[in-house]
Formats: C-alpha cells, sequence, structure tokens
C-alpha cells in the first residue's frame, strides 16, 4: 500500500471559503469563457490579499457575503465558514485593530437573527473564542447578548453558557465600572427573556450588581440607574421565588425614598423586608402594587413567608410558638402549620414542628439580605468556631503530652 502526504496550510482554509462565496456569487451568471463573472473577480481580490498577508481586509471582504453565506448554505456549513474567517482574526492579536474588526464580523454575523439563528449564534461564539485579548472578547460578547435576546429560543440556549461569569469577566478582564455595567445590563436583559427562576434570581443579582458599582456621592451616575433600581425593587417584590434582596440598603435604592413618586414603591419594600405585616397593609395601595405588576394575593403570599423569615431569624435556634407566628402572619391559627410546611418546603427554612407544644423550632433561616452587617456576622461566628476548634487542639495537645509523661514516668518505676 503506498500512502500519499498531502501537505495543507491554514491559507488554503481561506481560499476554499473564497471560492465557495465565489461560486455563491456565480449562481444564476451566464457561463462564458471569456468574461470574468463576480465570483471570479472576487475570488482573484481574496486570493491577492490572502497572498499579501491583509488579513483584515480578507476578513472584511469575506465577512461582507455572509447574509449570502446563511442564506444558500446549510447551517454547518455556514458555521464552519465564520470560524474559518474567525480564525484570521486570531492571526490579529496584536493588531491595533483587532477589537474594531472584531466587532465589524459580529454585526456581519448577527444581521437578520431570524435567519439561521442558532448557527450564527454558534458563529458568534466561534469568533469570540478566536479572540485573544479581553477588548476584543468584550466587545464580540456584548454583540452576542445583544443578537440572543431578540428571541426566546436562542437566550435559552445562551443562558447556561453565560449565567453566574460576570464577575470573573469583570475581574480577569479589567474591566472599568463603566464597562462592567453595560455587560451586567446587556447579561440582565438576556436574563429577562428566559425568566425561568434560575434566570429571574440571576437577573436580580445582575441589577444589584450595577446599583452596587454606583457610588452615593455620584449625583449624575445615581440618576442614571435610577430606572434600574426602580425594575430591580418590582422585580423583587413580584417575584414568587426570591427573598433575597441584597441591594435594598444600597445608595441607588435608597435614593428612591426621595422622591414622591418612588417613595412608596420603596415603602413597600421596606415593609416587606422588615417583616411589617400592618405596615405592608399601609403601603400596599392598589397604585403601588399595579405599578409592580402583581396581584395583592400574591403579594400578601409574599409578605407573610418574609415574615416567618423574621421571625425565624429572631429566634436563632429558639422554640416559636404558634401564637406568635400567627399574630406576625395574621392568620388563623389552624393555618399556622401549613405556612410553615410551605416554607420548609420552598427551603426558605428548616425546623421541627412539636404539635404537641405548638412550637417549631427553626434550625436555618434563608437570609433576606447579605450585606455588610451579615458578612460580619458571619465573621464573628468564624471566629469564635475558630476559637473553640483551638481550645480543643490546646486540650488535645495538653492531654497528649500529660499522657507521654505518665507513661514515661510508669517506665522509670520498672
Amino acid at each position: 500500500m503506498t500512502i500519499t502526504v498531502v501537505e495543507t496550510y491554514e491559507e488554503d482554509s481561506h481560499i476554499a471559503v473564497a471560492r465557495h462565496i465565489a461560486s455563491l456569487l456565480d449562481e444564476g451568471q451566464a457561463k462564458t469563457a471569456l468574461a470574468d463573472t463576480p465570483g471570479s473577480l472576487f475570488l482573484q481580490e481574496a486570493a491577492k490579499i490572502a497572498a499579501d498577508g491583509r488579513y483584515d481586509e480578507l476578513v472584511k471582504k469575506l465577512s461582507a457575503h455572509l447574509d449570502l453565506v446563511f442564506a444558500k448554505c446549510s447551517d454547518k456549513e455556514a458555521e464552519c465558514i465564520v470560524s474559518v474567517i474567525s480564525l484570521l482574526v486570531a492571526r490579529l492579536d496584536k493588531d491595533s485593530h483587532l477589537t474594531e474588526l472584531a466587532r465589524k464580523l459580529a454585526l456581519d454575523i448577527s444581521k437578520q437573527p431570524e435567519v439561521a439563528g442558532e448557527a450564527k449564534l454558534n458563529g458568534l461564539l466561534a469568533l469570540y473564542s478566536s479572540c485573544s485579548t479581553a477588548p476584543a472578547r468584550y466587545m464580540v460578547l456584548l454583540q452576542t447578548l445583544e443578537f440572543a435576546k431578540q428571541s426566546k429560543q436562542l437566550a435559552a440556549l445562551l443562558v447556561p453558557v453565560v449565567r453566574g461569569k460576570a464577575e470573573e469577566w469583570r475581574r480577569t478582564w479589567g474591566l472599568k465600572p463603566s464597562m462592567a455595567i453595560e455587560l451586567y445590563l446587556q447579561l440582565a436583559a438576556l436574563m429577562k427573556v428566559v425568566s425561568d427562576r434560575a434566570s429571574t434570581k440571576e437577573y436580580l443579582r445582575l441589577l444589584g450588581a450595577v446599583l452596587a458599582l454606583v457610588s452615593g456621592n455620584d449625583a449624575a451616575e445615581l440618576a442614571k440607574v435610577k430606572p434600574f433600581a426602580v425594575e430591580a425593587v418590582q422585580s423583587f417584590i413580584r417575584s414568587p421565588e426570591v427573598f433575597q434582596c441584597d441591594f435594598w440598603e444600597l445608595p441607588a435604592v435608597t435614593q428612591l425614598g426621595r422622591e414622591p413618586a418612588t417613595a412608596p414603591l420603596l415603602k413597600l419594600l421596606d415593609v416587606m423586608l422588615n417583616g411589617d405585616l400592618a405596615g405592608f397593609k399601609a403601603a400596599a395601595t392598589p397604585a403601588v402594587l399595579e405599578s409592580v405588576g402583581v396581584s395583592p394575593e400574591a403579594a400578601l403570599d409574599k409578605m407573610r413567608l418574609l415574615a416567618l423569615l423574621v421571625l425565624g431569624g429572631r429566634a436563632q435556634g429558639a422554640a416559636v410558638p404558634f401564637a406568635d407566628i400567627q399574630a406576625a402572619l395574621d392568620i388563623p391559627l389552624e393555618q399556622v402549620q401549613p405556612w410553615i410546611v410551605r416554607a420548609i418546603g420552598s427551603k426558605l427554612l428548616e425546623g421541627k414542628i412539636d404539635q404537641v407544644a405548638a412550637t417549631v423550632v427553626i434550625t436555618r433561616c434563608h437570609h433576606r439580605s447579605f450585606t455588610s452587617k451579615e458578612w460580619q456576622g458571619l465573621g464573628q461566628q468564624l471566629g469564635a468556631l475558630r476559637s473553640a476548634l483551638q481550645g480543643a487542639h490546646d486540650m488535645l495537645l495538653a492531654g497528649n503530652r500529660a499522657g507521654d509523661a505518665a507513661g514515661r514516668a510508669a517506665q522509670a518505676v520498672h
């Protein structure tokens, strides 16, 4: 058997792509042996650019015909073509025009999301992987998020890839606050399109991250993020599955209390997180609830669960009488146990019910917020645990030393 080794070069793939695009350009053209066709002229120009090593120009020339590629080729063929073009971008990782070129290619891929949407999304992800600098990746990621959020199907495909990555990107890319805010908002918009349980929680977390980046001393920035603060508060109140509100005391949120139009909304959030049912009944006016987009029944249900969390947090492991829960939730006594079971089933708390004594011992309670106060408390708990472990270690060490000394004394006697 004779084995023939054929050498191939990376440039061959680019020329193959150019040749394929040329064939698409020539579809429907009259064949002639003399005149140049649009496809042949395109191929000649692309080959010359590639031979000269002008890869930025080659990317632009090839990507200018991506609409034709996605319209005429199968999804797999189109993805392959985009991947080959993206590899050209990787050659320019030291080039000052890399970021702009990557942005231009991302825009060309993103046109007409209703046509071959999944193939285009895969193409954008391939381009992202080909970019080796943080600015280029950041720019391509923003365009990818913008593209995917236009369709719930595309958003659902992208969400598992990007969820939970925001802080890592900000840290590794060294993003300025303004750039981080833009990224967080784009990610939040994507999560809102999907709106499943995990995405809703991530959506609120991202909005909170945006609000946390704004200083309380910067009036202009506070004004810019005010709409997002309103949206964060409204989204928390109407979400039946989110019970942690870490943005509660941020300056971007507390500013809402200083304006008549938004003060009632902030008041409603405050009374809910404080477990104040009487205050809730006064604050939950039809106008406020309508602005939030939540029914009175759903808002009251969430209020009662929050009130139960407040009671559990204050109990710190002690038995809580059913009568106290009845008063805090303003419910008949026979409904107390079902509400406890509901909270346990929702994983908001853990506890043991004593039906005879009509009490519940709450051993773990979901935090309504985890701000600097909670971090300080956690630090104190860890410090106490560290001291207890050190004391146990010292006692064991002293016991071992005493045992060794006793053993040596016994041997001396014998």
